[in-house]
């Protein structure tokens, strides 16, 4: 009772934590942007402006970002943000903070529905509100960062579409479906084979009313694959350059190590993806504390679908366990051993077996004073990991990860435009084989210098805007020089330099 006399006091209350993990300090506490943020920020900026993405495409059904093509859903989302507050980093990352804030309260509702229980709704909210993957993805403007709203949100529809089936319900049923599948290229691969799952599952039961939405989801995510089939070598370019079977690796071997490491706690609870911008170092993607709930959580499931035990409905088991397993599935089929970005799906599904995990330990314990002290030491244990990674985050991480950040570009650029009199042509290098160079500068120069959308050459801009050169520079002569300005890594080591080559010429290198 006293739970569901302060259930909305609560629930605010975790949303206020949440909301704080998401917003505070949110442009200051990482180093800076990485360009993924600034395609996802100018892009957003220019559809806000002239409906056109920095390309010059109108409405891009599938934006091009560096000569590979990504999800759109980020882009469109972010647009009236950025018609709002105009082209800035604050603008870049709110959209993503906001939809990581409502996560959670789609992921308090989802849960309620599904045990018709308040304190778990409540457990589970307070679970993702401090859930390092979600807190750090909530700051970081990039597609995979949506994955956890888009699988919320349509799961939820689809909850609600059971209590009282329609056609309606179902037709918003295939839209959030939609979403899912246009949030980020992974669910491309992952999400119609769990749709189908689901399907097998429950359409004989509402057969007429739930054909409506799958036709509609069938009919909008058809183009995504007509493309990829009809000219892979433009929708397929990235795939290629990370697929396993072009690596040279042997591929059964190298699949099934990477399967199956998906399933270990070590991914998840330990060290797990080792790349700076995805993972903090030291930090697991869920709270340590949390593995014995989510293994205990899905054995109770497994338990659940072969009639052992019943505590949630048995088909929706299956799903889980079939989702379970189809999971790991693309990010197995790529280089990359342990990148929770093409995992991501997998990362949520294991926090819901951990709430699952929480709700069957709690229910078998008869005395409400153990219960009470499982559930406060649990809150106790999670919120001291939390304080230990909010430290870190927000104290340490933008030290560590300026390179990978590529620290230093964003005052490059505001020295150039500081002295634009001074030189009428400028060269940066983009030679990276000997980490001299910059990827894809002409991203930098439209962003920082705020360029207005539809007023540059979008043929040229990769190799030549305004006075600016994007090419290759002769490093060699000018590490014997002495650079004009020099913006340092920090503790990395390593800056950005330019130099004066001539009268009225700069060079920028790394």
């Amino acid at each position: 009772m006293g739970v569901l006399k302060h259930k909305y006091f609560l629930i605010l209350l975790i949303l206020l934590l949440g909301a704080s993990l998401r917003l505070f300090n949110l442009t200051k506490a990482v180093p800076a942007l990485s360009q993924d943020e600034l395609v996802t920020g100018y892009d957003s900026y220019c559809l806000s402006q002239n409906l056109h993405d920095h390309h010059g495409a109108f409405l891009p059904f599938i934006p091009e970002s560096f000569g590979d093509w990504t999800s759109p859903f980020i882009n469109y989302v972010s647009m009236p943000v950025a018609a709002l507050l105009g082209l800035n980093d604050y603008a870049t990352r709110l959209p993503v903070s906001l939809l990581g804030i409502a996560s959670i309260f789609l992921f308090y509702v989802l849960i309620k529905k599904i045990f018709n229980d308040q304190r778990i709704a409540l457990i589970a909210a307070f679970l993702l509100a401090t859930a390092p993957f979600a807190i750090s993805l909530s700051r970081w403007a990039v597609p995979p960062s949506t994955v956890p709203f888009t699988m919320l949100l349509f799961f939820n529809t689809f909850f609600w579409a059971k209590e009282k089936p329609s056609i309606l319900r179902f037709l918003w049923v295939g839209i959030t479906a939609v979403l899912v599948v246009y949030s980020y290229p992974t669910m491309k691969l992952f999400f119609p084979p769990l749709v189908a799952i689901l399907g097998l599952l429950y359409f004989k039961d509402y057969q007429w009313k739930a054909l409506p939405g799958v036709i509609l989801f069938l009919v909008l995510i058809a183009p995504l694959y007509y493309l990829a089939l009809r000219y892979p070598e433009i929708y397929n370019a990235r795939f290629k350059n990370i697929s396993l079977a072009a690596s040279g690796e042997p591929f059964v071997s190298g699949f099934i190590t990477r399967y199956i490491s998906y399933f270990l706690p070590y991914f998840y609870f330990g060290k797990g993806d080792e790349f700076m911008l995805h993972h903090l170092p030291g930090f697991g993607s869920i709270q340590e504390v949390l593995a014995f709930f989510s293994y205990a959580g899905i054995a109770f499931v497994i338990a659940n679908a072969m009639g052992k035990i019943n505590f949630i409905d048995r088909r929706l088991s299956i799903f889980l366990l079939l989702y379970f397993i189809i999971a790991p599935i693309p990010a197995a089929l790529t280089i990359h051993k342990y990148t929770m970005l093409r995992n991501i799906h997998t990362v949520l599904l294991m926090l819901i077996f951990a709430v699952m995990g929480i709700q069957v330990i709690l229910s078998n314990i008869q005395s409400q004073k153990i219960q009470s002290i499982v559930v406060n030491g649990l809150i106790v244990v999670v919120m001291l990991s939390t304080l230990n990674f909010s430290y870190y985050y927000f104290k340490q991480y933008k030290f560590d990860a300026q390179k990978d950040y590529h620290y230093g570009i964003k005052e490059v650029f505001a020295y150039l435009e500081e002295h634009d009199s001074e030189f009428q042509r400028v060269e940066i290098n983009t030679d990276v084989t000997e980490d001299h160079g910059i990827l894809e500068p002409y991203i930098y120069y439209l962003y920082y210098h705020h360029i207005a959308p539809g007023t540059y050459d979008t043929k040229e801009m990769t190799t030549h805007l305004d006075k600016y050169y994007f090419m290759p520079v002769s490093v060699a002569p000018l590490l014997e020089a002495t650079p004009i300005f020099v913006f340092p890594y920090g503790t990395q080591g390593n800056a950005y330099k330019v130099y004066q080559k001539g009268p009225g010429v700069y060079q920028v290198i790394q």
